[in-house]
């Protein structure tokens, strides 16, 4: 397993909003965690909700993942996401997640994700943010 292949593959599958290529990366078993709160067990469920996430493709979608770590069968990758949703507005993510491997396919994937509208996103820089969170 290398985890760098992995993590770019994985970006380049979310990027392409294709919901069959994205669903190449998981195991049959998937259990997925977002925000800490299971969301999804089982290949069906994951696949219902990348489709309601990907349900209309955004040209203006954009991802980018970072390795962070990587140990045994477990990667910690670092990711941030932009977009412009149905009503014209441009909004930015951050995120982390913590995915298990088998077989080369994510088999636990846990996201933690926080969008931001554009105004938002610039108070995550300021020094304002950081003082009350």
């Amino acid at each position: 397993m290398d985890p760098e292949k992995i993590v770019e593959e994985v970006e380049a599958a979310y990027q392409s909003q294709n919901v069959d290529r994205i669903m190449e990366l998981f195991h049959p078993e998937i259990v997925f965690y977002w925000n800490g709160k299971k969301r999804g067990e089982g290949f069906t469920e994951v696949r219902t909700a990348h489709e309601e996430m990907f349900g209309d493709r955004n040209d203006d979608y954009e991802i980018d993942k970072t390795l962070w770590a990587a140990s045994g069968d477990t990667i910690a990758v670092e990711w941030t996401t932009s977009w412009i949703d149905p009503d014209g507005n441009y909004n930015e993510g951050y995120g982390g997640e913590f995915w298990t491997m088998e077989d080369g396919q994510l088999i636990e994937w846990h996201a933690y994700h926080k969008r931001y509208a554009h105004d938002d996103a610039d108070d995550v820089n300021s020094d304002a943010y950081l003082d009350h969170h």
